[in-house]
């Protein structure tokens, strides 16, 4: 039975490397996430470009002052696109509850012992905490693809949140313009097929039923 991993008590030879490396790795990725979060994403330049103009007719008001569109569209945008700081594919709490159903529920946190047979009950081998490592990564990873294939296999019933961004970029008739470096960033197109925002509801009706018969 322990011909197949060295014991706990040669830590010096088997498994201090493995505590080197395991740290060096948690420490690079901790490094890496502050790095993303102070000099990428909190560094992004924002800029939104208003398609909606003033109706014809509706320039000016009665005291010959300028009439701007309403700004209630910009910052419901902003407030939504804000939203999308923290949005992940993957559901941190949804990953641990699967993880601990299928290593209590399930036995698997007993295939991290000495045992040569994949056992799901508890045995009077010891356990061996790389094998627990090896394990936990290889569930989380499982757990974490299945959710990311059934994001995209079910996008057309459950659309992903930036998609909804997109869309409401459409409706709301305004486009977004982001830069991460000086001379390089990304485009979201949010200019309304149907020129303004701002109508009324006869005329988003109109709008709809337009666009139901096919012809949008």
């Amino acid at each position: 039975m322990y011909c197949f991993l060295p014991g706990l008590d040669t830590y010096d030879t088997n498994f201090k490397q493995f505590d080197a490396f395991f740290w060096a790795v948690a420490g690079s990725k901790l490094v890496l996430v502050l790095f993303k979060i102070i000099f990428e994403q909190s560094t992004l330049n924002y800029f939104l470009m208003d398609w909606e103009r003033p109706k014809a007719g509706d320039v000016t008001d009665g005291d010959g002052n300028k009439r701007e569109v309403n700004a209630w569209r910009n910052l419901f945008l902003l407030n939504e696109l804000n939203h999308l700081q923290t949005y992940k594919l993957i559901g941190t709490e949804f990953t641990l509850i699967v993880y601990g159903i299928v290593m209590e529920g399930f036995g698997l946190k007993y295939w991290i012992n000495y045992a040569p047979e994949l056992v799901t009950v508890k045995t009077n081998s010891p356990n061996n905490y790389i094998l627990f490592f090896f394990v936990t990564t290889l569930l989380m990873y499982i757990i974490a693809s299945i959710q990311y294939a059934a994001r995209y296999i079910f996008k057309g019933r459950f659309p992903l949140k930036t998609e909804e961004l997109t869309d409401l970029c459409s409706t709301a008739n305004i486009s977004i313009l982001i830069f991460d470096e000086s001379f390089h960033g990304y485009y979201i197109h949010g200019r309304s097929p149907y020129g303004q925002a701002e109508i009324s509801a006869g005329k988003l009706k109109k709008a709809f039923n337009y666009e139901a018969s096919g012809k949008a």
